[in-house]
């Protein structure tokens, strides 16, 4: 009768060692399916890298081909002639409304056929002066006369304190000189007046759109309000 115990023991460690066997089978066959797996998706890899672009890749190129999401301030630019900004390669490029079809009397040398420094010296004769009406409101006079900014044989440009030639489309470029804080706040954005909208293109208006050069300071004024408010009601 002391067998029975002794065969059913050995009867039970049998069956345990079949299914630890068939476990460690189970396990050896799935394993080599997703080696399988991963070997067959290797060898399709460098195709499924070239349709697939990373997503961060895939924003870059389509802002690139649409910028601003697509939207763009052209419509409200009709009429207005622009010129690119130059002296701010830290900026993206934008534009300022073209000026020089705005002044009434250009090119100056039309009229002006002598020296800023020859008629500085008829200042005080009774000889007729033009642009008599403008008084230098800018700086002090031991800083500032006309010939700061105007040329002396070139009246149809500005000049810089180097004494080069600025066009009166980048008249911006003479006032940077001094006002170089303001410039930059004007080249990134926060400072002047912008035209159109805020997509692209930029265009905004020169320092002298909004500044008068002979007297720049803005004069003092009360806000301004609407001159009829709708009516609001509340459900």
């Amino acid at each position: 009768m002391k067998v029975w115990p002794v065969l059913l023991k050995n009867w039970m460690e049998n069956i345990n060692r079949i299914h630890l066997i068939k476990q460690m089978q189970v396990k050896f066959l799935s394993f080599g399916l997703l080696l399988v797996f991963l070997f067959a998706c290797d060898t399709q890899a460098p195709e499924e890298r070239v349709k697939h672009e990373p997503f961060t890749l895939l924003i870059q190129k389509k802002s690139s081909e649409t910028p601003s999401g697509g939207l763009t301030t052209e419509p409200y630019l009709q009429g207005i002639q622009r010129e690119k900004v130059q002296g701010f390669p830290d900026r993206s490029a934008f534009f300022l409304a073209e000026r020089v079809s705005k002044i009434t009397h250009f090119p100056c040398g039309e009229c002006h056929t002598r020296m800023v420094s020859e008629l500085k010296e008829l200042e005080n004769s009774n000889t007729p002066k033009a642009h008599w009406n403008i008084s230098l409101q800018h700086a002090s006079k031991d800083l500032m006369n006309c010939q700061t900014c105007h040329p002396n044989s070139r009246m149809n440009t500005l000049r810089s304190l180097q004494g080069a030639p600025i066009e009166f489309n980048h008249a911006y470029q003479l006032c940077a000189q001094c006002h170089f804080q303001q410039a930059r706040d004007w080249s990134g954005g926060a400072h002047g007046k912008r035209l159109g909208g805020w997509a692209s293109p930029r265009v905004i208006k020169n320092c002298t759109g909004c500044h008068n050069a002979h007297n720049p300071r803005l004069e003092k004024r009360w806000p301004s309000r609407a001159s009829s408010l709708p009516n609001f009601t509340l459900e």
